[in-house]
C-alpha cells in the first residue's frame, strides 16, 4: 500500500516514521486505520533502508483508544468486540516482533488501545503532557490487545494492577519514574528528542540490534537457563557477522564503522 489515508508514512535518516492520522478523532484506532498501520509496518519491515521505526499521532493526543463510532461487522458495533481485539492483537504482535526497533514518540494521551500500541513498542519517548492509562473498567471491560500482558511485564504487577483495576491514568513523569518510559520531553521537543533517539539507533549495527532484541524478547517468556542458552546462541552466530567483522576493522583504524545489516 503506497498510499494512506488515516495515516502519514515518511522515511528519512534509515528512519520510518509513522504517523497515526486521524487527530479530529484524537486518532482514535478505526479499521481502516488497522489496516494501514499492519500495511505500514509491513512496508518499514521490507525496507532494507530502514533501520527504526517511529510511530507518533498528529496533533495532541498520541492515541485514545478505539473508535466507537466505526464498526466492524458485528451488530453490536462494540469497541470491544473480540474482532476489534484480535485485530489489534495481531498487529501489536507484528509490532513487537518486527525485527527492527520500535520507538513510541507519545506527543499527547494514549489511551485503552493506544495505551497497548505503546507498549508493544521498543522504547518510548513522551511529552510532559501524555496521560497513559487504561479506562476499560469503567465501561465494564478489560485491555484486550495485550494490556494485561505487557504492562506488568514493563511496570511490575502491583502498579499494573493498580493502574488497571482503578482505570487510573498516569502523567508521563510518574511512568518515567518507574521505569514504563525511557525519557520524557517538553511538547515542543518531543519529536527532536525522538530522532536523536531514532538516529543514533540507525548508527548501530542492524543485525546487532535485531539479535538483541530477538535475545531479550523470547528471553522474555523463556526459563533463565533457555534465555541463556538462546544469548548464547545469538551471540556466536553475531559474531560471525559482516557487521562484527567491520567494527573490529573500524576500531583498528579508529574510524566510525559502515554497518550493512549483514
Amino acid at each position: 500500500m503506497s498510499e494512506y489515508s488515516s495515516i502519514i508514512y515518511d522515511k528519512a535518516d534509515n528512519i520510518a516514521t509513522i504517523t497515526l492520522s486521524r487527530p479530529d478523532q484524537f486518532n482514535a484506532l478505526s479499521p481502516a486505520l488497522f489496516k494501514e498501520l499492519e500495511a505500514a509496518l509491513d512496508q518499514a519491515d521490507a525496507d532494507n533502508e530502514v533501520r527504526v521505526v517511529l510511530i507518533t499521532g498528529k496533533g495532541n493526543y498520541f492515541c485514545t483508544g478505539l473508535d466507537p463510532k466505526e464498526s466492524t461487522e458485528s451488530s453490536t458495533a462494540s469497541p470491544f468486540e473480540p474482532s476489534w481485539t484480535d485485530q489489534g492483537t495481531g498487529i501489536f504482535n507484528k509490532l513487537e516482533n518486527l525485527e527492527k526497533p520500535v520507538i513510541a514518540a507519545i506527543n499527547g494521551p494514549a489511551l485503552g488501545v493506544g495505551f497497548e500500541l505503546c507498549l508493544a513498542c521498543d522504547l518510548r519517548v513522551a511529552s510532559e503532557t501524555a496521560d497513559l492509562g487504561f479506562p476499560e473498567i469503567e465501561l465494564a471491560a478489560m485491555p484486550g490487545a495485550g494490556g494485561t500482558q505487557r504492562l506488568p511485564r514493563l511496570a511490575g504487577i502491583a502498579k499494573a494492577k493498580e493502574m488497571i483495576y482503578f482505570g487510573k491514568t498516569v502523567k508521563s513523569k510518574e511512568a518515567y519514574n518507574f521505569g514504563l518510559v525511557n525519557m520524557v520531553a517538553p511538547p515542543e521537543r518531543l519529536m527532536d528528542a525522538a530522532r536523536e533517539m531514532a538516529k543514533e539507533l540507525a548508527s548501530k549495527s542492524p543485525v546487532a540490534l535485531k539479535m538483541v532484541k530477538q535475545a531479550i524478547n523470547l528471553g522474555m517468556d523463556a526459563h533463565l537457563s533457555t534465555g541463556l542458552e538462546l544469548e548464547k546462541r545469538l551471540s556466536k552466530l553475531l559474531s560471525c557477522t559482516d557487521d562484527a567483522e567491520e567494527a573490529l576493522r573500524a576500531s583498528a583504524e579508529k574510524r566510525k564503522p559502515n554497518f550493512t545489516g549483514t
